[in-house]
């Protein structure tokens, strides 16, 4: 097993080796999401409300299976997220909430793209957390050599952006994020780009309804 802090992952793999990178290392990357809801009601009406949430990051790597937790703690509680994902659009991901799936829970593969930010090459994996929910779904945006870096309410109008206290990370992160605002089909919804049912299948099926309405309609 691979055990990665955080800092040094994204220094090797993101930033690289030089000068400024180098003065990463000194201190202790700071990691919180940033919680845009564009629905608050201030008793004035509707507006944008900002909340922090910080968090503790952890990131363990067995097989090419990354095994991340992001630790929150509010009013004095702490709850543990932890997501299992691999590079790979065939991999059954996991999405825990203190080591436990929650009943009812599922949490699938929807789509991947990838951006070339000065010559690194960035893969987002889109996920799905209760897909078949009417209210309850929110899609995840997860790169391997940052993190989960957006989280997103398929129903109510707010999301949650990750952002650290190293201005070279966020400049990642605040990109990517905007590139995958501006691909419509890519940050909408939950599972659209899902096939629930197979085009072939879908075929075959409503052309035997098809035949049934018309062997209906002709006795």
């Amino acid at each position: 097993m691979k055990k990665l802090p955080y800092i040094l992952y994204v220094v090797f793999l993101i930033l690289g080796c030089n000068s400024e990178s180098n003065k990463t290392l000194d201190k202790e990357t700071n990691f919180f999401y940033v919680r845009y809801d564009l629905e608050h009601d201030f008793g004035y009406g509707l507006g944008l409300y900002l909340d922090t949430v910080n968090i503790k990051y952890n990131v363990e790597i067995e097989d090419s299976i990354y095994a991340i937790d992001y630790l929150y703690t509010i009013d004095s509680i702490t709850d543990t997220i932890t997501y299992k994902l691999k590079e790979s659009d065939n991999f059954k991901p996991e999405y825990l909430l203190n080591g436990k799936k929650k009943e009812f829970d599922d949490f699938v593969y929807v789509a991947k793209e990838n951006y070339l930010l000065q010559n690194q090459s960035f893969d987002i994996y889109k996920y799905a957390s209760n897909p078949m929910t009417i209210d309850g779904c929110m899609t995840h945006f997860w790169t391997p050599k940052i993190g989960v870096i957006l989280i997103r309410s398929t129903t109510w109008r707010n999301f949650r952006k990750l952002q650290t206290d190293n201005d070279s990370i966020n400049s990642y992160v605040n990109i990517l994020t905007e590139l995958i605002y501006q691909n419509n089909e890519f940050f909408k919804g939950c599972t659209e780009e899902l096939e629930l049912i197979s085009k072939s299948d879908a075929k075959e099926f409503y052309s035997r309804k098809y035949k049934d309405i018309i062997d209906v309609i002709n006795d």
